[in-house]
């Protein structure tokens, strides 16, 4: 990861800029967290910055390469709490997120 910088417009996200994604830090603590509480609460997070997500075609791309990274790493978690918040994610990721910025992210 090379640089990090606050976006304006983004409500605290963090951009890292050579991976081009929008990241909450606290949503990347909690995801990597070894309490199975903290990473359900991430997707939970996860969701609700999808929900409120409001953007330019890179920012959604960048926005669905971050989510989808999270996502695959709390998919091979063991925990049924943490596996079921994050299929939760990824069904409002792909029925939610992707047909209101199909558009933009094609």
């Amino acid at each position: 990861l090379t640089t990090r910088s606050l976006c304006p417009g983004t409500n605290g996200f963090l951009v890292l800029t050579s991976h081009k994604a929008l990241v909450s830090s606290l949503q990347v603590q909690k995801a990597y967290s070894r309490s199975w509480s903290q990473k359900e609460e991430s997707m939970a997070d996860l969701v609700d910055a999808l929900s409120e997500f409001s953007g330019e075609r890179e920012e959604a791309r960048a926005m669905m390469k971050a989510a989808t990274f999270l996502i695959q790493k709390l998919l091979k978690d063991s925990v049924h709490p943490v596996f079921k918040a994050t299929i939760n994610a990824l069904k409002y990721l792909l029925t939610v997120f992707t047909p209101k910025h199909k558009y933009v992210l094609y």
